[in-house]
């Protein structure tokens, strides 16, 4: 009976808890997210990675609370001078919060000594690709870098935290067999208004347009191009 009257308050203040950290925690990664030009689902998977910390500073609120409004209730409504009546004295009232404290406690340990470093670790490695890509995933220089089946990538070199770069050759193609290949020799990845989609804007380059509707491919020599 006492598990039960600490066990619906501890639940409830452990939730309370937690929203208000992640929605603290969300207005910031927000900004963060859209100031990089990164996608809004970035958010999620990084409040997800923040949620083992959130729960250890939740758990021993939680429990508190849970404890002193079961408590609160048995005085309140005079069970408690009932169980002192019957020979149900405080040690033994007290052996159930005992047990939640120990339990809880092999949790909190689980979830800092275990859990939380590899989550922080995932939650900086997102932090990290999206400020060399900006696409929530890492671009390797050197090396061709696959977007979904239809867009290919490869940068010679990358600065300034992946926000300058080098050497750049793209290739894209739609469902009507147009192809696009860019060669440029810089660009840079930029925001947009709609926070799913951002802009490569190359610099100083040759553009390469096929398509079935052409006898010949179009060659275009640029100063400034935009790949959305």
């Amino acid at each position: 009976y006492i598990a039960k009257l600490i066990f619906v308050p501890l639940l409830g203040t452990l939730v309370i808890a937690v929203m208000l950290f992640v929605l603290d925690k969300m207005l910031r990664l927000f900004d963060f997210v859209v100031n990089e030009g990164g996608p809004v689902s970035i958010v999620w998977r990084m409040l997800a990675n923040m949620l083992p910390e959130y729960l250890t500073l939740g758990i021993p609120i939680a429990l508190m609370l849970g404890i002193l409004l079961a408590f609160r209730k048995l005085a309140t409504s005079s069970e408690l001078d009932v169980f002192q009546a019957v020979g149900q004295g405080y040690p033994r009232l007290l052996k159930v919060p005992y047990l939640y404290a120990i339990a809880l406690a092999l949790v909190n340990f689980a979830l800092v000594g275990y859990v939380q470093p590899y989550a922080r670790y995932a939650y900086e490695g997102i932090r990290f690709e999206l400020r060399q890509g900006a696409l929530g995933a890492s671009i390797k220089t050197g090396e061709f870098t696959n977007f979904g089946k239809n867009m290919t990538m490869r940068i010679e070199e990358s600065h300034n935290e992946g926000r300058d770069l080098k050497g750049i050759f793209i290739r894209a193609q739609n469902k009507k067999e147009e192809s696009l290949a860019a060669n440029a020799r810089s660009g840079q990845f930029m925001a947009t208004d709609d926070r799913d989609t951002i802009i490569l804007r190359l610099t100083d380059g040759v553009l390469l347009h096929s398509s079935p509707k052409f006898d010949q491919p179009r060659v275009l020599t640029f100063t400034s191009y935009d790949v959305p």
